[in-house]
Formats: structure tokens, sequence, C-alpha cells
């Protein structure tokens, strides 16, 4: 449903289905639809109480569709930064094709908080973003309508350091008949030791 409002000084406003109907759908400045899955049109006249003749104006209820997408996306990236401190920079655009694979173009801006993408207020931008800024941001996708949903997109960093002054030392007899130096060694016990 959606509401419709009219103002007119000193005088009744009358909802009509057609620009000729003589019955109106509803009286007064605002007229609440029924449920609209298509675009309506509806003429509005505003006269004296009683009175149902005189120029109308139309009124357009446009219907437009929200974009379909996913609203969880996740992005992961490796902290190779040089320090392990679980921060690194991302390029959140390429949440987009996680977000949304139809064939529609849609735009995306990037927010800390769903308030602001609601709002579309406060965009921050989308490359390079460190996520010591925040691990979660809120993705609007938007048509050209101007509808649009928001995806949550969680920010998740691998750390993969090894820890300070770490050695691990293997060995191996030359067993084998050739007496080369050449032994075979298996590499997951130095990992297990981690």
């Amino acid at each position: 449903a959606l509401t419709l409002n009219a103002t007119a000084s000193a005088e009744q406003v009358y909802w009509f289905a057609t620009a000729t109907d003589n019955v109106p759908l509803h009286t007064g400045t605002s007229f609440t639809t029924p449920v609209l899955t298509q675009t309506t049109t509806y003429f509005v006249l505003a006269a004296a109480p009683g009175c149902t003749s005189g120029a109308r104006k139309e009124v357009v209820a446009s219907v437009y569709e929200i974009p379909v997408i996913n609203k969880q996306a996740e992005l992961k990236n490796c902290d190779e930064d040089g320090v392990s401190d679980g921060f690194t920079d991302f390029n959140l655009r390429e949440a987009e094709s996680l977000i949304y694979s139809g064939s529609t173009a849609l735009q995306f801006t990037y927010y800390l908080t769903t308030a602001d993408a609601t709002a579309k207020t406060n965009a921050v931008n989308p490359s390079p973003f460190n996520n010591a800024t925040a691990g979660t941001v809120y993705a609007r996708a938007e048509n050209t309508d101007g509808c649009f949903e928001i995806a949550t997109i969680s920010l998740q960093v691998s750390t993969t350091a090894f820890p300070a002054g770490y050695t691990y030392t293997l060995t191996a007899c030359d067993s084998d008949q050739s007496n080369d130096g050449l032994s075979t060694f298996d590499l997951t016990e130095a990992s297990q030791a981690l």
C-alpha cells in the first residue's frame, strides 16, 4: 500500500480511479492505495463539499522493483604488509560479484553503518579500505529507479607468520645403499611443531 497526499485550501479533496468517475474512491487529504503491483493512475479533485465536478489532476503511482541481492558476503585477504597484526587493505568492489550476479546494472556504495547506507550518507572509499577501520562494511546496491538493498560484507584476514625466532631442524641418516648424502624428509613434522 502507498499513501498519497494532497492539500487544498478550504475545500474537500476527492480521489478518483478515472478522470470521469462520479463516485470518489476516497475523500480526504491522504489516500492509502490498495497494494499496487503495477503503475497506477489516480485523479484528484479539490472542490466544495459534495461537488465532484471540476478539473482533476492526474497522480501516477509507479511501482519499481527492489534489487534481488545476496545480503551476506565475505572478503578474505592475506596480511602481507610485513606486519602480522591482522590488518590489511581490501578492495571492497571485489564483493560486488558476490552480492549481485544479475544482468541489470547496480550502483554500489559502501558505509560503516546500516543507518548511513540507508540514508546514503558518509560513504567510504572502497579501495584501499583497511579493516583496522571496521571489520564489517555495508554495501548499498541501488538500481536506476533509486530502489536499493543493503548487504553486509565481513572482512576476514589470514595471518600466516611464523613465531619469532622459529627454527626446526630435521635430521635423517643416508640409509639407502648409495651413500651419497641424500635422504627423504617428511616436512609435515616441521608444520606439526607450529
